[in-house]
């Protein structure tokens, strides 16, 4: 019975690996560091998220750690 209900599935199986695989490695790329990319312009824009005590420094701004991970992975996602 699941072999039979598995059978009715491998066409379209196959037509999704091969979409799939017809996308160009470049263009995922490209579209991973443009989310990225998006994301820290975001978090760029947030207003400034300090902590509740009131102290506020450059270190105690949570969005320079959001952009410096961002940054990270792009960085990352492009070398390897």
């Amino acid at each position: 019975m699941k072999e039979s209900i598995a059978r009715l599935f491998i066409p379209f199986a196959g037509f999704v690996h091969d979409m799939i695989a017809a996308i160009p490695m470049s263009a995922v790329r490209g579209l991973v560091f443009a989310v990225f990319t998006a994301f820290a312009i975001w978090v760029i824009r947030l207003g400034p998220q300090n902590p509740e005590d009131g102290q506020a420094s450059p270190l105690s701004d949570l969005r320079i750690f959001g952009v410096v991970v961002l940054v990270t992975q792009i960085v990352l996602y492009i070398i390897f």
